[in-house]
């Protein structure tokens, strides 16, 4: 991702990831280091699932499209990836679904804790796993209607959204931002969430929140994140 600088926002028109057979060689290298690390990880939070994750082995933004090439491996890999502050490190990339309310408001989501990064604020999202890999290509736009679904019980079905993405690179993630509108307010639309978190046995969140014009984001959120938001509230 050369030229590409950190916290930025960079316009995407389109994406075009692709599976490779394999498993990175990163992971590959690294596996003792990330099975050491995963048993500290459950030793701390039982509750984490060691599911089938992907990482890109390569990226490249030009003109306005994203291409990189992705090969599977497991979520113990991920949180290893995380503590490693390697520049040479694969990229993890991953769409958000950004709720936008009527009265232009976004939503974010408290992680509960039974989650690995418990505590944190973020937009509702997630890593792509098998079901988002369509013909050898991930489908960024059913992950992002999944994981929003999944943790806020609000269908992104229901609203209108940009065309494009919002590409922020932090650390060697590559976050993927794009905006439903939708025509409920914040009001409705935080008390749809937290009726949906309060249905649930074990939810994803612990608790949503949203912000507006003028008000900033503390450092529960990632950088990334807060790029985002004061990004879009300078549009």
């Amino acid at each position: 991702m050369q030229d590409i600088a950190e916290n930025k926002i960079y316009p995407v028109q389109d994406v075009r990831v692709l599976v490779e057979a394999g498993e990175p060689d990163y992971v590959v290298h690294n596996r003792q280091k990330i099975d050491e690390n995963w048993q500290q990880e459950v030793a701390a939070n039982s509750s984490l699932y060691d599911g089938e994750i992907y990482l890109a082995t390569r990226a490249e933004l030009r003109n306005g499209i994203l291409t990189a090439s992705y090969q599977r491996t497991s979520f113990r890999s991920l949180l290893y990836w995380r503590r490693d502050k390697s520049a040479d490190k694969p990229f993890h990339i991953f769409g958000s679904g950004v709720i936008v309310s009527s009265d232009n408001k976004l939503l974010l989501g408290q992680m509960a804790s039974h989650n690995a990064v418990a505590g944190r604020i973020y937009f509702p999202a997630g890593s792509n796993d098998d079901q988002d890999i369509v013909d050898g290509q991930v489908d960024f736009a059913g992950n992002a209607r999944r994981e929003v679904l999944e943790e806020t019980g609000i269908d992104l079905a229901d609203a209108q959204r940009t065309g494009g993405y919002s590409l922020v690179m932090s650390e060697r993630s590559l976050a993927l931002f794009r905006c439903y509108y939708f025509d409920r307010t914040a009001v409705q639309l935080e008390a749809q969430v937290r009726q949906f978190i309060a249905s649930q046995e074990k939810p994803e969140l612990s608790g949503v929140l949203m912000i507006g014009q003028g008000e900033a984001l503390d450092e529960r959120s990632p950088p990334y994140i807060r790029a985002f938001t004061d990004w879009y509230f300078t549009q």
